[in-house]
């Protein structure tokens, strides 16, 4: 109410004054303000925009808060309103699968697998057996070999636990089998409940009017 005092007849001047400021609101569309998807997938969702008491203006859209190995963003990035007529866009987050990534390690016969130890055994035999035949071809008479072959025998066959023994490469200093390297990173995003946070601007600098809408966003 404004009153202004004059000297004329009758006092006061009284006037009734009221204005409205001009504004809009952002707000989640008709798809909801909650998404859940698995990890790769992509999450959708609309939003609404709209102004109040004769809002006429672009409004600009941003959107943050995408959880690691994801990316958000609105389309249309900008939106004209104007007046209460509300106008859409779509806030879309990419996420990416998850994987993970072994470190590379050099080349070490505690990490072979057991079938490379299982052709050592076979070769380490066979060379016995061709040994074993030289000896006997090369041992002269059946007496001779009779005096020499316990000896060759039990000398090949030590030598043979001892190259098996040597060549197994599975085994650890304190026994069994000795597990593979560990470690490894993983990539993708995690599995969580995470908050987006779309942003709607209204002019620029010291003038600027903002308003923001929260999102959910469920990866799997």
């Amino acid at each position: 109410m404004l009153v202004v005092k004059d000297n004329a007849t009758g006092g006061a001047q009284v006037a009734s004054l009221s204005a409205s400021a001009q504004d809009f609101t952002v707000a989640a569309g008709s798809s909801g303000n909650s998404a859940t998807v698995a990890a790769g997938k992509a999450a959708t969702y609309s939003i609404s925009v709209g102004g109040s008491s004769g809002f006429s203006g672009n409004i600009a859209l941003s959107c943050s808060g995408a959880p690691t190995g994801a990316t958000c963003t609105v389309s249309p990035s900008t939106l004209a309103v104007s007046g209460s007529a509300a106008a859409t866009a779509t806030v879309s987050v990419m996420t990416t699968a998850r994987s993970m990534m072994m470190p590379v390690a050099n080349r070490d016969d505690r990490w072979t697998p057991s079938i490379y130890g299982s052709q050592r055994v076979v070769a380490t035999c066979a060379t016995m057996l061709v040994v074993w035949f030289l000896l006997w071809t090369v041992g002269g008479t059946r007496r001779r070999r009779t005096t020499w072959m316990p000896v060759a025998a039990s000398v090949l066959l030590l030598a043979g636990i001892a190259m098996s023994g040597c060549g197994g490469g599975g085994s650890s200093s304190t026994g069994g089998t000795t597990p593979p390297p560990s470690g490894g990173s993983a990539t993708g995003t995690p599995a969580g409940s995470y908050t987006i946070t779309v942003t709607a601007t209204a002019g620029s600098g010291a003038n600027a009017v903002s308003h923001a809408t929260k999102l959910t966003l469920v990866v799997q």
